[in-house]
């Protein structure tokens, strides 16, 4: 798997080789990494960074980003940070998978699909490699908390579970915000994790409960300093921060500007649906052509102002100039939330195939995960539409939530949890396909012919809606 990831990422990021030359790296810019306020050691102790107005407080704490700036330096760092955060990701699902029992080739596919799924990939290729690390580090953890379930001894069961609560620790210390929302999903995975184990219910969840305390436990020892620093610097003292609800009233718009759009949501399935990259739109000093020859047209960071100042034009019915578009942030995105055909049609095949009951492929114990991840995924859909649904209102008057900005972060949960559904289809279909007819005496060709002649019930339909759905993408 290692040597699989070297080649695959090795050709993806080739002009990496070529001396004096970064191929992606938007956050990462080399005159911000070579800058005196980013020296290390020295900023482990503290720093200022100072190349923007008066500067803001600064600090580099232990950790996969900072540790690899300091052993590769700002040359080799803008090169190799994004390679590595996703080799991490593509081995923490492999991990993952491989703890969950799967087929090698369940194992393998899933941990490629996490590293090269659009929404992980083109954030790592933007900079923002410290989301793809949280990811890594979230496969591992879930990883720890399986392994520790099925350990043999107390002391190997309790190591790992701390071992998951380091890793956890990690994803904060990284991710920040998004490291605090995937620790969310942690403590739900090892409650569901010990509920869908044998034994009675309640001692289950109570174990449950005591794993996911020491869990947080090791997660607060290991990210204390990063936590510390950035409560210092974005919320303590700072405006807006208070959890009354006037407040947090006040800062919906700025808090959910960065969400999702519904029609967006098509973009998991569909790549570049509405575009990519945020150079649109151009010649704003006019309403009419303010929209041509861009690349994105969709409305990912648009300002909730021009929303209510068009709806207001339009009540008036449209009398007077338009608003200004030049006047507000018209739209803004540099990635996709690409999950793959691939694998959203084999998720979608581990779905429906765990609602068959008895005549389902999968045990009752992997059909109970199948609908945890399905919940997930649609959950983290809800949540991610931010201001163009109602559900996130909900979830933002809870303590602390506020604190979040951009919504649209959920969509890695949505990418996350139809990668594990993908391994479980693909593990489905290993078990019950690909085995059978290896062990067959006939050849694949002839299997093939004489399946096509016994099937029926649900793999009829599925290959006859595969085919159907096949038909309106070829003439759309």
């Amino acid at each position: 798997m290692l040597l699989l990831i070297f080649i695959i990422l090795s050709v993806l990021f080739r002009y990496n080789y070529i001396p004096g030359f970064t191929q992606f790296s938007n956050d990462g810019p080399i005159g911000t990494l070579t800058s005196a306020c980013r020296k290390l050691p020295g900023e482990f102790l503290g720093g200022w960074q100072d190349l923007n107005s008066v500067g803001i407080r600064e600090g580099a704490w232990p950790g996969i980003s900072w540790g690899l700036f300091w052993l590769l330096g700002p040359v080799g760092y803008s090169k190799l940070y994004a390679p590595i955060g996703l080799l991490l990701l593509g081995l923490g699902a492999w991990t993952f998978f491989r703890t969950m029992s799967f087929s090698p080739t369940a194992c393998i596919l899933g941990g490629l699909a996490a590293m090269l799924n659009s929404g992980f990939f083109s954030g790592a290729c933007w900079g923002v490699v410290a989301h793809t690390n949280t990811i890594a580090m979230t496969f591992f953890a879930m990883a720890a908390l399986v392994s520790a379930q099925n350990a043999t001894s107390a002391i190997q069961r309790w190591v790992r579970v701390a071992l998951a609560g380091l890793t956890v620790g990690m994803g904060v210390a990284e991710g920040a915000d998004v490291g605090a929302i995937f620790s969310v999903y942690v403590a739900i995975f090892a409650m569901f994790l010990a509920w869908n184990s044998e034994g009675p219910a309640l001692p289950k969840l109570a174990m449950g409960a005591v794993k996911v305390a020491v869990v947080a436990l090791f997660a607060v020892f290991l990210a204390a300093q990063p936590i510390s620093a950035l409560v210092a610097t974005a919320i303590k003292g700072v405006a807006g921060t208070k959890q009354d609800e006037a407040t947090k009233l006040e800062r919906w718009s700025f808090s959910t500007q960065w969400s999702l759009p519904k029609s967006e949501a098509l973009c998991l399935l569909i790549p570049g649906l509405f575009g990519y990259r945020m150079d649109t739109p151009r010649d704003m000093s006019a309403f009419q052509n303010a929209y041509q020859n861009g690349i994105y047209w969709g409305q990912a960071g648009r300002s909730p102002e021009w929303d209510v100042a068009y709806e207001q034009w339009e009540k008036n019915g449209k009398q007077g100039q338009p608003p200004n578009p030049g006047a507000f942030l018209m739209r803004y995105t540099g990635g996709g939330n690409y999950t793959g055909v691939l694998v959203v049609l084999v998720a979608l095949w581990a779905a429906l195939q765990s609602l068959q009951r008895e005549k389902s492929v999968f045990s009752l114990t992997q059909r109970r995960w199948i609908w945890f991840w399905m919940a997930s995924v649609i959950c983290s859909l809800l949540l991610a539409f931010g201001r163009y649904a109602p559900f996130y209102w909900f979830f933002y008057k809870l303590p602390g939530i506020s604190f979040i900005r951009n919504p649209s972060k959920f969509t890695h949960g949505v990418n996350l949890s139809l990668v594990v559904l993908f391994g479980f289809g693909v593990h489905g279909l290993c078990r019950s396909y690909l085995e059978t007819a290896a062990n067959g005496a006939s050849s694949f060709s002839t299997h093939l012919k004489t399946w096509w002649s016994k099937v029926m019930g649900f793999d009829r339909k599925w290959v006859i809606g595969c085919g159907m759905a096949l038909a309106v993408s070829v003439i759309k």
